[in-house]
């Protein structure tokens, strides 16, 4: 509930909730020779606007633990958000000697060299990101929009299909799929994509229209 509007609630919730947070407070400040007792304050501060606390917490989980992955990549991100691309970059980087088979890690890593437009580094992380992280679809649809975006269209769709092979009930790889196939003429094979999107999202909308424009 960090950060949530408390606009509705009662004065007997609200109580409830100081004191609730007040003992997770203590209980992180107990643990305080642990990184992740450091990287859950991060985050509680981070939920409630207090970027500078969030930071200085982040960056005491990494003191301890200069290979303590969430620490590293929510630190990244509240410099991100900053637009201080190259700190979350130094962040990442100093981190891969200790976590350097964490695929999160070469994920985050491989987005802010993306977001720097340093596309042959981002596409070799976003690529073992993949690779470390065969069993999370989000590493592999990334990489195969990746390579898509940065002209390498056919290992890109390449990229896709045996994600999609693996991982048939994502939409996010099947959306990615038919859209590419028809933006290079394969009609046929973005129209058997769009079937299966619609079969899978039938609610969907943009689904639904996707495949009318395929079927036409």
């Amino acid at each position: 509930l960090a950060g949530v509007p408390l606009t509705d609630a009662s004065t007997a919730e609200r109580e409830a909730l100081a004191r609730a947070t007040s003992e997770y407070l203590a209980a992180q400040q107990f643990n305080a020779d642990r990184p992740e007792a450091h990287g859950n304050l991060g985050l509680y501060y981070a939920r409630i606007g207090q970027q500078q606390r969030a930071q200085a917490e982040f960056a005491r989980a990494l003191a301890i633990d200069p290979g303590f992955v969430p620490a590293a990549v929510n630190l990244a991100d509240l410099y991100r958000a900053r637009g201080e691309e190259a700190r979350a970059e130094s962040v990442l980087r100093a981190a891969l000697p200790a976590s350097h088979d964490d695929a999160s890690l070469h994920y985050a890593l491989g987005l802010s060299l993306a977001r720097q437009q340093r596309m042959p580094e981002a596409l070799a992380q976003l690529q073992q990101a993949a690779k470390l992280g065969p069993g999370d679809p989000r590493y592999a649809y990334v990489y195969g929009v990746a390579l898509h975006s940065a002209g390498k269209q056919a290992q890109g769709i390449a990229v896709l299909a045996v994600a999609h092979a693996k991982f048939t009930g994502d939409a996010e790889i099947l959306q990615a799929l038919a859209t590419m196939e028809r933006d290079r003429g394969r009609n046929a094979a973005a129209r058997e994509y769009a079937r299966q999107l619609v079969q899978l999202t039938p609610d969907d909308p943009q689904a639904q229209a996707l495949l009318r424009e395929m079927e036409r």
